[in-house]
């Protein structure tokens, strides 16, 4: 096998990597939600007759301890995977480099990780808020129930709305600021890597969503010098999930920026061509191929 093909299946390890992570972390978050969710609609359920609803402030205790719990144990999980998705983000410029023959941990020690201990701070904070977001609205529904303004059936229908609501904006803050510290890391590592290697340029790789931004599929192969910045939607961003680009080119996002030499061969040195699936099932794909000139 080839060192350029050693790099290029380095560089789909990366990418698989990350995808790994974000399955493994959202996964326990939505566990988290799933599990409040079960209990607090079963408290609700067993909510007291007319001439008992004096009790239920025990069923505001139950649902901000269930809440809290959600809370607490969401930006746990989420803290406890920040090292592992930073620790990726090395791993997604090392590992190219090294199956050609380039190895950064010789040469380098890890980023900074002070930039990490920011990142993660404010992500659990974050995902706490939510939780605390989401303990006043419920009390606001069960406090209608307390006056006789809803039925406690409808209450469970509003409450349990909430809580989906609360599950996408927590997966939200999980997804985009653990991408954001694999995408930090990834961008430190490039930094130093272009001290001893002049040819290095960072490739914009779209994400591979179906319902994906139309500026982030038409950024796909771009290639920037590491010091300089990717050009997505007319903003200029060093890496995905730039945090000084705006929250529209950077929520939810899930491109990367690859290592790429002039002198390695990869499968596609520019976009990636959409797959049929993709074309047939989003109206953005097929008009990014249509920008592109039909790729």
């Amino acid at each position: 096998m080839s060192r350029a093909d050693d790099f290029r299946r380095a560089r789909n390890a990366s990418i698989a990597e990350l995808k790994r992570l974000e399955r493994q972390t959202t996964g326990e978050v939505r566990k988290l939600l799933e599990e409040a969710d079960r209990e607090i609609t079963r408290l609700l359920a067993a909510q007291p007759s007319d001439y008992q609803r004096w009790r239920l402030g025990e069923l505001h205790a139950g649902v901000r301890e269930q809440l809290a719990a959600f809370g607490k144990g969401a930006a746990q999980a989420a803290d406890a995977k920040a090292e592992a998705w930073w620790q990726a983000g090395v791993q997604s410029i090392d590992g190219p480099l090294a199956a050609g023959e380039i190895r950064l941990a010789a040469l380098f020690s890890s980023p900074d990780p002070r930039q990490l201990l920011a990142m993660r701070s404010f992500m659990t904070s974050r995902i706490e808020g939510i939780s605390a977001e989401l303990v006043g609205r419920v009390n606001r529904e069960l406090g209608k129930v307390i006056v006789g303004l809803q039925e406690p059936f409808k209450a469970i229908e509003v409450v349990r709305g909430h809580l989906e609501g609360g599950t996408g904006r927590a997966l939200t803050v999980v997804r985009t600021e653990l991408g954001r510290a694999y995408s930090t890391a990834g961008h430190e590592r490039m930094l130093q890597a272009g001290q001893v290697l002049p040819g290095l340029r960072k490739q914009w790789r779209r994400s591979g969503k179906l319902h994906s931004r139309l500026t982030h599929d038409l950024a796909d192969g771009q290639q920037q010098a590491p010091n300089d910045p990717f050009l997505v939607g007319g903003e200029k961003l060093m890496y995905p999930r730039d945090p000084d680009a705006t929250p529209q080119n950077t929520v939810n996002c899930g491109c990367v920026s690859l290592p790429i030499m002039e002198s390695w061969e990869v499968s596609h040195p520019a976009a990636r061509p959409f797959t049929d699936a993709e074309l047939a099932g989003d109206a953005n794909k097929r008009r990014a191929a249509e920008l592109r000139g039909g790729s």
